[in-house]
């Protein structure tokens, strides 16, 4: 099970950053997949996973918790990455960078074509999630619920942008 929330960061806190441990992604989204998101994207390692995720269980809770499969690419990798390129919409090249603060990663998405920034935080367990306070001054919002921060509608929208 995947429990995160996502917020958008502050102007002062995104001064503070550095681009130091920045790097970029590559992603890759089938296009019909029914209740479950299928895409493949690369790690700062160069490493390929195939992730599963299932829609949110409720509408209140759209962004919070849902299943999440990830499955290393380890054997016939170039193949599997060709036939899932082949078979996707297109590429999102985007930029992650983790920071730690409070005591947790903050997992940096920055998507250039968009002029999108936000971070997630993932946690353990819904208890842990809920108890946990942001420190105010590191954030514009809270964007967890919204279904325009998802990576997937990033991607479709970078996609409309292309055609």
């Amino acid at each position: 099970m995947e429990i995160e929330r996502k917020f958008i960061p502050s102007k002062s806190f995104l001064e503070e950053l550095t681009t130091e441990g920045r790097y970029q992604c590559h992603l890759y989204y089938l296009s019909k997949t029914g209740d479950y998101e299928i895409r493949l994207r690369d790690d700062k390692f160069k490493n390929w996973w195939m992730t599963i995720k299932s829609k949110s269980q409720d509408v209140k809770s759209r962004g919070l918790c849902r299943s999440e499969i990830e499955i290393p690419v380890n054997e016939n990798t170039d193949m599997v990455i060709n036939d899932f390129k082949q078979n996707s919409l297109g590429e999102l090249v985007y930029y992650k960078q983790n920071i730690f603060e409070q005591g947790k990663r903050f997992e940096f998405r920055f998507v250039p074509q968009l002029d999108i920034t936000y971070f997630e935080i993932e946690f353990q367990s819904l208890e842990e999630c809920e108890k946990f306070v942001i420190n105010p001054h590191l954030i514009e919002k809270e964007v967890t619920n919204d279904p325009n921060f998802s990576m997937k509608a990033i991607y479709n929208k970078i996609l409309a942008k292309k055609k």
